[in-house]
């Protein structure tokens, strides 16, 4: 890493500063390497001020190279690198076709089997929009899913039973014009948007709602125009969420157990390539990209959608279970243009990264135990005491914290986990995880917080 001159790290989303932790920490030697721009789109914070601040501190600071990690800042990241030819780095156009959950399944998922979906144009009035709507929703069985055509982290997810529901999902989404944060501005200035006339416009996707337990999803990167894949996880849903409908990942495992079936795993990287070679000529390079596919019940998969980040949530696993594992190092040479070591698989070791969500609205302070989450290393908050927790109709309970957590099997794991989450939460009744600890100890878990602790 001695070649790095300064590395800017673009903080754009809260969620960020957690994926960067490791780097800001470092002793401060290291840590002048970096510099951090810790502003939030969600805040309010504009995305064409933030792209010309960093402009501004890639030129004042002589910085060579950049990270990102959330959706919208690899957006930003693409519209330096086209600024400044020595800036690794996708084009903004390749990065925004991942964003766009349209023009990625129309345009770039065309060749491969994906969940059935429709773009829904919110600029319209509501009876057209409810009309389009509603006629696919009964063509779809009675269960659709509704999302932002450009939202991020599972934002604004609403499964929808029957046309009251739809409706109400549909309203909302027209209405709530925070989750618009890439502005027309930006778009015009390093898109053509000529070519993607749904670029300017506030758009939701409706799918079919497929019930599976879990998503398998194939995280690979992009170096000098050629693929490399790293790994692939499963992330598995709770099976009994305490929210009526509600459909909640309960984390991830990595390696997925399809790794051990041949056929099977090459069918998810023989769609995985198809799909990045078509991203490649449009300029996606020097990044992350990771694909979430539905397992079928005859063996099968289909997409679901793509991300053109760094799969952050698992990283802290990542580099446990893999020799040459961690996805930050590997990040980091790829933005400076140096070898990089295929990660490889440990006999043996299997790595969970938990989830600890709420269905209930209120401060951190009152749903989360921060004395107990400082005792215990394997558990990063994600959230703050003095943070309002919002808990709104959609399919989804808010993260408030997340495990990282390493073993021989993931039963060893998801128990660990659980009591973790027993530990950490004051309200778990609120939390998809009780089911599951009623499942795995029993009757004891109803017990109150205080004898539930003194028995760990």
């Amino acid at each position: 890493m001695s070649s790095v001159k300064k590395v800017l790290v673009l903080c754009a989303r809260k969620l960020d500063r957690l994926v960067f932790a490791d780097l800001d920490q470092l002793p401060s030697e290291e840590r002048e390497k970096y510099s951090f721009l810790y502003f939030y789109l969600e805040d309010g914070v504009d995305i064409d001020e933030y792209t010309e601040q960093c402009i501004e501190m890639v030129k004042q600071q002589d910085v060579d190279a950049v990270l990102s990690a959330s959706d919208f800042a690899s957006l930003v990241h693409a519209a330096i690198s086209q600024t400044f030819p020595h800036i690794r780095g996708p084009s903004v156009e390749s990065v925004f076709l991942t964003c766009h959950k349209h023009y990625s399944r129309e345009l770039i998922g065309s060749d491969v089997q994906q969940v059935r979906s429709i773009v829904l144009d919110l600029d319209q009035n509501l009876g057209d929009i409810m009309r389009k709507a509603t006629e696919f929703y009964e063509r779809s069985g009675g269960v659709c899913c509704l999302k932002p055509a450009m939202g991020e982290a599972s934002t604004a997810v609403y499964k929808v039973t029957n046309t009251e529901e739809l409706k109400a999902a549909v309203t909302s989404l027209k209405k709530d014009r925070r989750l618009k944060y890439i502005s027309e501005s930006f778009l015009k200035k390093w898109l053509d948007v000529k070519l993607y006339p749904y670029s300017l416009s506030h758009c939701a996707m409706m799918e079919e709602f497929i019930d599976a337990s879990r998503t398998v999803v194939t995280t690979c990167y992009v170096q000098n125009d050629q693929v490399a894949h790293a790994s692939v996880t499963d992330w598995v849903f709770h099976e009994n969420p305490p929210r009526e409908g509600a459909k909640s990942f309960a984390g991830g495992i990595t390696p997925s157990p399809v790794t051990k079936d041949s056929g099977r795993a090459g069918k998810l990287w023989e769609a995985t390539d198809i799909i990045v070679k078509k991203l490649i000529q449009k300029g996606f390079n020097d990044q992350f990209i990771d694909f979430e596919f539905f397992p079928l019940p005859n063996g099968d998969f289909t997409l679901l959608e793509f991300n053109g980040r760094i799969q952050h949530d698992i990283g802290p696993v990542h580099r446990q279970v893999f020799e040459n594992g961690d996805l930050m190092q590997i990040f980091l040479k790829l933005v400076n243009g140096e070898n990089i070591q295929k990660p490889i698989q440990r006999q043996g070791v299997v790595g969970f990264c938990g989830y600890v969500d709420t269905y209930c609205s209120g401060k951190g302070d009152d749903i989360l135990d921060f004395g107990e989450v400082c005792k215990i290393p394997e558990v990063t908050a994600r959230c703050s005491p003095d943070d309002f927790i919002s808990v709104g109709e959609i399919m989804c309970g808010p993260l408030v914290a997340s495990t990282a957590l390493t073993g021989s099997s993931f039963e060893e794991l998801r128990r660990k986990h659980y009591d973790i989450c027993r530990r950490i939460l004051k309200k778990p009744e609120f939390s998809s995880l009780e089911k599951g600890c009623q499942e795995m100890h029993g009757p004891s878990s109803s017990k109150s917080r205080q004898s539930q602790q003194s028995d760990l």
